[in-house]
């Protein structure tokens, strides 16, 4: 047991530093969809910038860009040939699992190497990106584009680009792919059949949730294992939360932080009549399970929808399940 108290407290470090609750059950007691089934899938609104929504990639060496994305929601993301999307602040190596909110945020500096904000359709072919300057789009029918990308700062210049593939239209693709403001989080962890913690705050009292999590960890351990207090670090605050989720058609998975910072990474349906989803933030190896984490489950309550990650960790029929729900409603 001790051991495995060893494993757990690690676990349980990662937890906390990631402002999201893993689930830990062994894989054959691990319910469908984190344990909420996928809902009635709503018949939203139609994004306003749904017929512009497209992420073009640029094909062109030279270029400092990599990929221009519209979403639906009317943002704008750009990357940098030199994106930075933000590393794991730790990571359990003996899980190697990576949660969306282990990332630490990157700055919206340009510089940085992701950009995001609003953008403004003029034409069918040419947008306005506030905080950036503007593109105009140009295509033909081999499907190839060229991009004329002007910095509010800089010189026009044009470049190769090609369309990135799409989800098709569907249902649960439709309502799902839009900005979603994310309004709480609730954490979850059980230890077999026990439940250490369970409770949902507003989003901004991430900080607060998960310290309360960490020491109700360490309290239980305290009092059924003999654990010492000295062995359990004292939490340390993050100082910023999740407040936004952006996902597209196109693939990308991004989260906007309370400090300004901004994470990416891509993501795919695992089983789409369940709403099992994968990111990732390996882009070469989008089904590495080192850069990401596959069991991730949206479901929908009305026009709600509720994100949860879903972790598994046991040994010697001991599980540990954690499990992190972002309530989200969408962006107006």
């Amino acid at each position: 047991m001790k051991k495995f108290f060893n494993k757990v407290w690690l676990y349980s470090m990662v937890l906390t530093v990631a402002a999201g609750m893993n689930a830990c059950s062994s894989s054959d007691d691990e319910p469908e969809n984190g344990g909420e089934g996928l809902g009635e899938v709503p018949a939203l609104p139609t994004p306003e910038y749904e017929s512009s929504s497209a992420k073009y990639e640029i094909t062109q060496s030279s270029s400092s860009i990599s990929s221009i994305e519209l979403t639906a929601s009317g943002e704008y993301i750009i990357e940098s040939a030199y994106s930075y999307r933000g590393v794991p602040q730790k990571k359990s190596v003996k899980t190697n699992t990576s949660c969306l909110l282990l990332r630490q945020p990157v700055s919206r500096a340009y510089n940085g190497g992701i950009i995001a904000g609003k953008y403004v359709k003029i034409s069918d072919t040419e947008y306005i990106l506030e905080g950036f300057g503007s593109i105009v789009i140009e295509g033909n029918t081999s499907d190839a584009f060229s991009l004329q990308i002007t910095p509010s700062d800089g010189e026009t210049t044009t470049v190769a680009a090609k369309k990135a593939s799409e989800l098709p239209d569907s249902k649960i693709n439709d309502a799902l792919c839009r900005t979603w403001n994310i309004d709480d989080l609730g954490v979850k962890i059980t230890l077999n059949k026990s439940i250490i913690y369970d409770k949902t705050k507003p989003a901004s009292k991430m900080d607060e949730l998960l310290q309360e999590s960490q020491t109700a960890l360490a309290n239980y351990f305290m009092n059924h294992f003999g654990a010492d207090a000295d062995e359990f670090d004292p939490y340390e605050p993050l100082g910023y939360y999740a407040t936004q989720v952006i996902i597209t058609k196109s693939g990308t998975y991004m989260v906007k932080y309370s400090n300004g910072g901004l994470a990416v990474s891509t993501w795919h349906w695992i089983n789409e009549s369940k709403g099992q989803f994968q990111f990732s933030w390996d882009y070469d190896n989008p089904d590495s399970s080192g850069n990401g984490n596959a069991t991730n489950y949206v479901s929908f309550k009305g026009q709600q929808l509720s994100i949860r990650e879903v972790h598994t960790m046991s040994e010697d029929g001991v599980a540990l399940t954690t499990q992190t729900v972002y309530g989200c409603s969408m962006a107006k």
